[in-house]
């Protein structure tokens, strides 16, 4: 037998261990910051013949790519934080020289609705100075993209800021080089686009004529057309320019990348790509894909409101990253094990709207399930096969018909009673507890709709795991203002839970936190990887374990703990307490009920015990995905945990 039994204790005694976690938050492979909300503008700012790209995202960063070659529709990241500029989050950019004198202004725009003005430092230099961060006092409410043009060529120029609700605002010029601007109205042209207008500025068939483009959140072009020369009325052509139609939030910018005398249109996405578009044929307002990502975005930083789940779906000792976002959900696999490294594998691995996804074979049968919750209840998929990538609609709400709003889901059996409990957070900060209606079951029934009476400001995003090795499960819930709250079981097996920290390790992130534990590097301890708003993961690998030596006792009774990790893949931890000398007989069970693996055998003394099992039976040979069960007998006790094993 390969596994060892630990003994912790002597005779009579068991010093305790308090273990304090440390993370260090690891960055390369692609973790960290997503780029959510692309925005994008085009300009030459250092006159060197190639365009330079500045994109603004929802993080308020401003990054910049520009031109390989001189007509190249290939670009390459200069930076990810432009000037170091970070004017809230939302950031929407344009630029022009608002006061004629050969330097460009950089208008950006945020999610308050303000208007920053920065302005070039000298002619051709990529440096830029804030001069005010409230232009003109501006206030569009929430929201401000901004465009400027001279539609009624009158000298002056005409700023139009579109806004959340899908309005445009239009602001005039006081004076020629002027930073005064006046309000002309909130309601240009009475446009309403639904909601978040991004207006850009064209001539595209060449009529002299200017044709408005302007993006909105359902993905979709909006085509205006100026009435006459001069006008200042503009006429709606069509709602879906080309027919296109993104993943959300359309923002759209139009230049001639290559020089061909074709216009390109680069269309930044919810998602965070760059679509890149080009003009049928000169003169034409039809437009064809050319490029689905302009520029080459670490695929890890894709997406928004990133949900995140490891674990091996096929069964090949490498972690599978399950990526929920807005609008899909994302298979990533480690390139080696114990790596950072992931790579993308299927970028539609299942279309989902807001999408946080849990796993775990919920029926034993050692094909896994995935929950999936979306904006107003829960889908269950089915693995094809063990070990297979490929999953198929099972069942729409296993819950019933359920009244939550961006359900978050996560799953673990928190009285031990080998029926599952199913735990929601949502989107107004409320836990929600379901119950497996039978052990195997794929359907589960409410239990309380205000779990441990938790109320949490805004979305919530709950997990388990038990942190410091006590057999008490920890309960990570990730806010809408992400921080991780950290609650405590009070006592095994127990639904009642203790608050120990509102900031747990004093973590704090961007926006938004979807909390999950795994053993990325291989070392035997849980890593947390934490989901943003702006589609980033962040990974903060476990540092040490410091222990801090207490007073000794003697277990009050006998226990036998939840094993971790749990599911697993190529080994878990087991636990027990004995309160007094017991012959012991620990071992596991398939789901018929057959043994197929002895721990231990044998007399043991009073203390506290940690066992290894590497999902093998008798014989050292691998077992199959699926249920096992744990059976601990000591004397006349005994006591039944149940295990997953993934492959």
């Amino acid at each position: 037998m390969n596994d060892k039994i630990l003994v912790l204790v002597s005779l009579a005694f068991l010093t305790t261990t308090v273990f304090g976690q440390s993370y260090t938050e690891i960055t390369e492979g692609g973790w960290g910051q997503g780029i959510n909300e692309s925005d994008p503008a085009i300009t030459d700012i250092d006159h060197d013949g190639l365009l330079d790209l500045i994109v603004g995202c929802r993080d308020g960063r401003l990054y910049h790519y520009e031109q390989e070659t001189e007509g190249s529709t290939s670009f390459q990241l200069i930076t990810d934080f432009f000037n170091d500029i970070n004017v809230n989050e939302g950031t929407s950019v344009t630029f022009t020289d608002i006061d004629n004198d050969g330097l460009l202004d950089m208008m950006v725009g945020n999610v308050v609705g303000e208007l920053a003005h920065f302005e070039q430092n000298s002619n051709g230099s990529t440096d830029f100075t804030l001069v005010t961060r409230k232009f003109n006092d501006i206030d569009a409410g929430t929201r401000c993209l901004p465009a400027f043009t001279d539609f009624d060529g009158d000298g002056l120029l005409d700023m139009l800021i579109g806004e959340y609700d899908g309005n445009l605002n239009y602001y005039e010029q006081e004076a020629a080089g002027s930073n005064s601007f006046s309000l002309v109205t909130e309601t240009f042209c009475d446009i309403d686009v639904g909601l978040i207008s991004r207006p850009c500025f064209s001539d595209m068939d060449g009529d002299g004529l200017l044709d408005m483009i302007i993006g909105s959140d359902d993905g979709l072009i909006h085509h205006y057309k100026q009435e006459s020369v001069h006008s200042g009325s503009f006429e709606l052509v069509s709602d879906t320019l080309s027919g296109i139609a993104i993943n959300g939030s359309a923002k759209p910018c139009m230049t001639d990348l290559d020089g061909n005398g074709l216009l390109d249109m680069i269309v930044g996405s919810f998602e965070g790509d760059l679509l890149f578009y080009e003009q049928d044929e000169a003169g034409s307002v039809t437009f064809s894909l050319k490029k689905p990502r302009l520029v080459q975005i670490d695929a890890m930083k894709l997406g928004s409101r990133a949900n995140p789940a490891l674990t091996d779906l096929d069964g090949d000792g490498l972690l599978d990253l399950i990526k929920g976002t807005g609008s899909r959900i994302m298979l990533y696999e480690q390139d080696e094990a114990g790596s950072p490294f992931f790579t993308l594998q299927m970028e539609n691995f299942l279309k989902v709207d807001y999408a946080a996804p849990c796993i775990y074979d919920l029926d034993g049968n050692g094909q896994l399930d995935m929950l999936i919750g979306t904006w107003h209840g829960i889908l269950l998929y089915e693995q094809d096969a063990p070990g297979s990538l490929s999953f198929t609609e099972k069942l729409k709400n296993p819950c019933g018909t359920i009244d939550i709003y961006a359900v978050a889901p996560c799953i673990a059996d928190l009285d031990n009673d080998t029926r599952l409990d199913l735990i929601i957070g949502d989107a107004y900060g409320k836990l929600h507890h379901f119950q497996q209606d039978s052990v195997g079951s794929s359907t589960f029934s409410l239990i309380t709709d205000f779990f441990n009476d938790i109320e949490i400001n805004g979305n919530i995003c709950p997990t388990f795991t038990d942190i410091d090795d006590d057999g008490l499960l920890d309960l990570i819930i990730g806010t809408r203002y992400a921080t991780l709250v950290h609650y405590e079981q009070t006592t095994y097996s127990s639904m009642e839970f203790t608050l120990m920290t509102d900031k747990f390790n004093n973590l704090d992130f961007s926006d938004f936190g979807a909390p999950e534990f795994a053993d990325i590097n291989g070392d035997g301890e849980p890593d947390l990887i934490v989901g943003e708003a702006y589609g980033g993961i962040h990974y903060l690998q476990r540092t040490d374990v410091s222990q801090v030596e207490g007073k000794n006792i003697t277990p009050l009774a006998f226990t036998l703990y939840p094993n971790y990790p749990n599911p697993f893949n190529s080994g878990t931890t087991i636990q027990y307490d004995l309160s007094r000398k017991a012959w012991v007989n620990l071992c596991i069970y398939n789901s018929q009920g057959q043994r197929v693996r002895t721990l231990y055998d044998n007399y043991l003394p009073e203390g506290s015990f940690t066992i290894r099992w590497d999902g093998k039976n008798e014989n050292g040979i691998p077992l199959s995905s699926g249920f096992y069960l744990c059976r601990l007998r000591a004397g006349e006790f005994w006591q039944t945990i149940q295990l997953l094993l993934t492959k």
